[in-house]
């Protein structure tokens, strides 16, 4: 999509995401467990895996006390999370395709990229997810590899966050 020295951005419209919302973690943690092989990500954490079902990979992104998204490349974690939560009363999950859009960012600069778009506090390490503010607008940030992270933001922003991304870009 766009690039400069040292940093590549891609929109990634093919994820599958929902957030996973529950009242008891340690309780939903048991069944999670039980169906999807890994445990809820713990504050500001987040947990790879891979579905038994299809071998496919995905991502758990801690986004609050009593919230965590599911993204993955096709939707059977989570039609098997929604079928499993289906007679729940204290947890349900919350389909957020088409809603939520995920840009990559990758490169030497992304950490430039990210402390002037926002908060260097809300800028993740490895294996960690941040929610703050980016281009002045609410971003969950997951940390994926050490130069690169993964962006999800709420569709109707997506392209004000995309102009900020490319201004700075051109300043680089």
């Amino acid at each position: 999509m766009d690039s400069a020295a040292g940093i590549t951005v891609e929109l990634d419209r093919g994820v599958h995401v929902a957030a996973l919302r529950y009242f008891d973690a340690d309780a939903l943690g048991e069944r999670i467990g039980a169906l999807l092989g890994a445990a809820l990500p713990s504050e500001q954490r987040s947990v790879r895996g891979r579905f038994a079902v299809g071998d496919t990979p995905y991502l758990l992104a801690w986004r609050s006390p009593n919230e965590c998204w599911v993204l993955c490349d096709d939707g059977a974690p989570i039609e098997a999370l929604r079928r499993s939560l289906a007679d729940s009363r204290d947890a349900c999950v919350v389909v957020q395709t088409g809603g939520i859009l995920a840009l990559t960012i990758a490169g030497a600069r992304t950490r430039d990229l990210l402390c002037r778009l926002g908060s260097a506090a809300s800028i993740p390490r490895t294996g960690e997810a941040r929610t703050g503010r980016f281009a002045d607008i609410t971003v969950t940030v997951v940390g994926l590899a050490e130069a690169e992270v993964l962006l999800l933001v709420d569709r109707a922003y997506a392209n004000h966050l995309l102009e900020w991304i490319r201004a700075t870009i051109a300043d680089f």
